[in-house]
């Protein structure tokens, strides 16, 4: 019997069969997802230092933000940045939502986006990260070009919010879709509910995007050491966007978030 990673090659599998042909193969998550599943403290030294490769590189980009660039811009600097500060690759594709009454945003057509200018008033959501030894970051945090209106603010604040009670939810004995209502609450019971489109987060690791998820439906209890993305959303398209996303670990009492920065509102002026 021979066991194979999920995501291997078909080539590769087809090669064993030829050396092997009376094996039997079957998927090697079932032996390796429990392995990777909880992080040791000297995992999680790696992930808090890719976190904070991608911190620095946030905050170098964040004073050459200027209206007029281009999401190509944004992607073409954070990538960059990424590299410049120690990060072997992006963790997955540099991402941007960007939303505004101006702004021509659809979730299917990125590209046709890709070159134009971004005029206030737009909102501009980053997700991103590093990589350092093997393991992944992932990463998000909005800022807005030209003056917030107040609705705007106080959607911010209530993704803000709804990370708090992620992160507190993301303690052991709890499920993961105990977290995920724990967020989506305090952004439903504010009449934005159909607004946050998406789970709260992702396991992460090795690879950027890893079981288990915070998500309804998925009952696996969290036990200590699991690492997860916390990211909430406020996603309205050509109106506004909001979106703010750190890797939390699960603690007896509750998440510890890996990355702390940029918590107030970026404006650019």
């Amino acid at each position: 019997t021979i066991a194979l990673d999920d995501r291997a090659w078909a080539e590769t599998l087809m090669g064993l069969q030829a050396l092997r042909p009376a094996a039997r193969f079957v998927s090697a998550a079932p032996i390796m997802r429990p392995l990777r599943l909880i992080k040791g403290e000297d995992e999680l030294a790696i992930m808090r230092q890719a976190g904070a490769i991608t911190e620095a590189a946030f905050a170098d980009v964040l004073p050459r933000l200027r209206h007029g660039m281009t999401t190509l811009d944004l992607i073409t600097e954070v990538n960059y940045q990424l590299r410049r500060h120690g990060s072997l690759a992006p963790s997955f594709v540099t991402s941007f939502y960007n939303m505004g009454v101006n702004f021509p945003f659809d979730f299917h057509n990125r590209e046709e986006t890709l070159l134009l200018p971004l005029d206030a008033p737009v909102s501009v959501s980053f997700d991103f990260g590093g990589v350092l030894d093997g393991y992944c970051y992932d990463f998000g945090r909005s800022v807005f070009f030209g003056e917030p209106g107040d609705e705007y603010r106080r959607v911010y604040g209530l993704v803000m919010g709804a990370q708090s009670a992620g992160i507190a939810a993301l303690r052991a004995g709890n499920t993961c879709e105990q977290a995920d209502a724990a967020a989506r609450a305090v952004i439903t019971d504010a009449g934005y509910g159909e607004a946050f489109r998406h789970r709260l987060g992702h396991g992460i690791g090795m690879d950027v995007h890893e079981p288990p998820f915070l998500t309804a439906g998925d009952k696996t209890v969290l036990r200590p050491g699991m690492c997860f993305t916390v990211e909430p959303s406020i996603f309205i398209p050509h109106q506004l966007g909001c979106r703010v996303e750190d890797v939390v670990v699960v603690r007896e009492n509750g998440g510890e978030p890996l990355t702390t920065g940029f918590q107030p509102l970026y404006v650019v002026e």
